[in-house]
């Protein structure tokens, strides 16, 4: 089952991701290859199947370190728009995952506001 967040759709920019491959960036093009192999996998119609990441977590991992790396960003850029958006549903959907099944990240004490995730290093 495919948890919806009560009228506050949360990963509606996840829409903006399933374009990122038309975006040219040789350095960046593996990531996002991927990450577009990633939303279409696992999220339709806007709603991402946590259920299913849950039990396999290692593509969103692979994706995740990806983001890790140094140097990854050129501040500035329209591909690291599009890197950034990228890792921000990356790291939403990781903290869901951490803390499924819930209803909402809302309901979750600090989810959006305490929480930090490492990017480019």
């Amino acid at each position: 089952m495919i948890p919806t967040f009560n009228g506050r759709k949360l990963f509606t920019i996840l829409l903006g991701c399933l374009f990122v491959n038309y975006v040219s960036a040789q350095e960046h093009s593996d990531f996002f290859n991927r990450a577009d192999h990633f939303f279409h996998q696992y999220v339709v119609n806007g709603e991402v199947n946590y259920s299913e990441l849950k039990t396999n977590r290692t593509e969103l991992e692979d994706l995740i370190q990806y983001l890790h790396k140094d140097g990854t960003l050129k501040v500035g850029s329209e591909v690291d728009k599009a890197l950034l958006i990228n890792a921000y549903n990356l790291f939403v959907i990781k903290g869901v995952i951490e803390n499924y099944p819930i209803h909402s990240p809302l309901k979750v004490s600090g989810f959006f506001d305490s929480r930090n995730y490492q990017l480019a290093g």
